[in-house]
């Protein structure tokens, strides 16, 4: 059995209790929703050319820990194929955060792709936008979503969980938002294809911070 030198102990204690407080956040803290408008949230139908399909809005906390389920398409006559959006709000922030494309209608496992991280310029921010090209019958299907955590739009989701897990260990936990838009087109229209959805993130981010921010 291999020991650990007195001098390691400390620090390696430290990142193992943080690695484990998402997991004890969700389990035993209270979850906190931190939009000041979560009805207001719920309508996406006041983004232009949006429209929802499905929805199940804010309730009681389940098992699951989902408070918004969301689907339904965006009008882009540019593209060759339906553009869909999904959004999820849940306190069960990794399951969010390892399936960011689930709650499409048409899901997608983004298990064995790596996304790449386009930072798209919304107003006085920079959304870090994650982008996944998928090869389909000769054509190509295009998934761009954006993570959203206490209030902010996040690169890396567990990252921004560590880095707040101490203060919520007394205000409660929050819920991981995920705003998501996938279309499949022709290869050459997979480039006009991500600025369309860019375009409507930025929108869904707008909207976002209209409805939740204080």
């Amino acid at each position: 059995m291999t020991s650990v030198s007195s001098c390691y102990a400390a620090p390696l204690l430290v990142l193992l209790l943080l690695a484990a407080l998402p997991v004890l956040r969700m389990q035993f803290l209270e979850p906190v929703d931190d939009c000041a408008n979560p009805t207001q949230f719920l309508d996406f139908d006041a983004i232009p050319g949006t429209r929802v399909s499905q929805q199940r809005g804010v309730r009681e906390h389940g098992k699951d820990f989902v408070i918004q389920w969301t689907v339904g398409r965006v009008s882009a006559p540019q593209l060759s194929g339906p553009t869909e959006f999904g959004v999820v709000r849940s306190f069960d922030n990794q399951y969010v955060q390892l399936s960011p494309a689930l709650a499409l209608a048409a899901p997608l496992d983004v298990n064995g792709y790596v996304p790449t991280v386009h930072p798209v310029r919304a107003g006085d921010l920079e959304l870090p936008i994650h982008v996944i090209r998928k090869q389909v019958e000769g054509r190509e299907r295009v998934v761009s979503y954006l993570f959203v955590y206490d209030g902010e739009p996040v690169r890396d989701p567990l990252r921004a969980q560590l880095a707040s897990a101490l203060p919520q260990l007394v205000s409660g936990t929050l819920p991981l938002t995920v705003l998501s838009t996938s279309v499949v087109v022709s290869v050459i229209g997979a480039e006009t294809a991500q600025r369309v959805q860019e375009r409507w993130l930025i929108s869904a981010w707008d909207h976002y911070r209209a409805a939740c921010h204080e």
